[in-house]
């Protein structure tokens, strides 16, 4: 989605918008409310200050803001060992990016 156009919306459309996108495509379980509203107050923060180049990981996904777009993919793997491990039985091949 366009940033100009996300910034427009709502708090409240905004921040839901943004958690279906984490949860649909993030692998790492649930979206914490508080780490939510602050990764949408950095979105903001950031095309406030005319900032292109925002990335932030959130419960497994990857939002990027670059170009005036927004979008959320799958975070890649962490190096090393994982903190948290996936819940089994939620395979997930969906899409791989989800533009907001």
């Amino acid at each position: 989605m366009e940033a100009r156009r996300f910034a427009d919306l709502p708090a409240e459309v905004a921040l839901r918008l943004l958690y279906r996108a984490i949860a649909q495509l993030g692998d790492e379980g649930p979206v914490e409310l508080g780490k939510l509203e602050a990764l949408l107050a950095a979105l903001e923060d950031a095309q406030k200050a005319r900032n292109s180049g925002l990335r932030r990981t959130l419960a497994g996904a990857l939002v990027t803001l670059t170009d005036g777009q927004i979008a959320v993919e799958r975070a890649p793997p962490r190096r090393g060992s994982t903190l948290t491990k996936r819940r089994p039985g939620r395979a997930r091949a969906a899409k791989s990016v989800y533009n907001i």
